[in-house]
């Protein structure tokens, strides 16, 4: 069997979640063995989901306007720091930490000489801030 209908097979028992196994259809949850864990994948904080953070990404690129400053995926630009990198210039990097700084805003950068107005200047919602918090955390993990 060739390798891309392996792997086709293997995305619809994903998929699925089942396995056929011993002559009988068998829920993936219910394996005696636990999955092996997914390469990159990481936990969230408590209350993030991954729709948070993919709502994130979005609200990011979009109408949070954060990439106009802090670059593609965070990558940082001339006025506005990365966000990718691990490094905080005014906190620790936790996803308290991120959901406060995009609501408050930096009105005294140490590094970059534009402030970021709280949340960013836009009119997004609180739980916008928490899903692009969301998105920033995982950009720096």
């Amino acid at each position: 069997m060739g390798r891309n209908v392996k792997l086709g097979l293997w995305t619809a028992v994903a998929v699925a979640g089942v396995l056929y196994v011993g002559g009988e259809w068998t829920s993936l949850q219910a394996a005696e063995s636990p999955a092996a864990p997914v390469a990159g994948a990481q936990e969230l904080p408590d209350g993030v989901t991954p729709a948070m953070v993919e709502a994130g990404e979005s609200i990011y690129t979009g109408a949070g306007g954060c990439m106009t400053c802090h670059g593609v995926e965070g990558a940082g630009t001339p006025i506005g720091p990365g966000l990718a990198d691990g490094e905080w210039l005014h906190g620790d990097g936790s996803y308290d930490f991120l959901v406060e700084i995009i609501d408050t805003g930096v009105m005294q950068p140490m590094q970059f000489g534009v402030p970021m107005l709280p949340k960013g200047g836009t009119q997004i919602s609180d739980d916008d801030v928490r899903a692009v918090a969301a998105y920033v955390w995982t950009l720096s993990r």
